[in-house]
């Protein structure tokens, strides 16, 4: 999908280069974790640590259903104590403005940022964004670095943490004191 939008890019294996002492290469201009299984060892997030602090750029897309940045995961420890952004629990429900499920979240609140320059689902319903089962994204209110919110849900949102519920038969309904109140954030940055 990158390649058919003009986007330019090549397989990493980031276990080989830790394991062989090399870095990631200075001329790509970000690391893409597409749709990660399991968190990365401290090996490899010493690598990405390295590479973000040399000026590099890091994109994640992440899963609900995997090992990946689960609340306590180290990799979830170290974003947030370095970049002020971490994975939260559950799975967003949106009640206001979803799509053909309450699972299809659509973009509500969009930043004045660079990034989402091109998403105005007020002038043109057409550049809204979906996201398709999503974790919500927590952004550190006093950042170590500065940060900030992309996309945003409704105040009609929820983060469903029964998410075994959810997933074996499509069940879910908002707990108060449980599950956590929109709005939530889907997508964020840190520079």
């Amino acid at each position: 999908l990158l390649q058919q939008n003009g986007l330019g890019t090549l397989p990493l294996d980031l276990v080989q280069l830790a394991e062989t002492g090399q870095e990631i290469p200075r001329n790509a201009d970000a690391i893409i974790l597409a749709r990660p299984t399991q968190d990365p060892s401290p090996d490899i997030i010493n690598l990405i640590d390295s590479y973000l602090r040399d000026g590099g750029g890091l994109l994640i897309l992440a899963d609900t259903q995997t090992e990946f940045m689960t609340e306590a995961s180290l990799f979830n420890t170290y974003m947030w104590e370095n970049w002020g952004l971490r994975v939260g629990n559950g799975v967003i429900v949106e009640d206001l403005l979803s799509g053909d499920t309450n699972l299809d979240i659509i973009s509500y609140a969009i930043s004045d940022s660079a990034i989402t320059a091109g998403i105005n689902p007020e002038a043109d319903p057409t550049s809204a964004v979906q996201f398709r089962i999503a974790r919500p994204v927590e952004v550190d209110e006093t950042p170590p670095v500065p940060n900030g919110r992309l996309i945003q849900t409704t105040p009609g949102s929820y983060a469903e943490l029964s998410v075994d519920a959810l997933f074996r038969n499509n069940e879910y309904q908002y707990d108060e004191g449980v599950d956590t109140l929109g709005p939530l954030t889907t997508a964020a940055f840190a520079e």
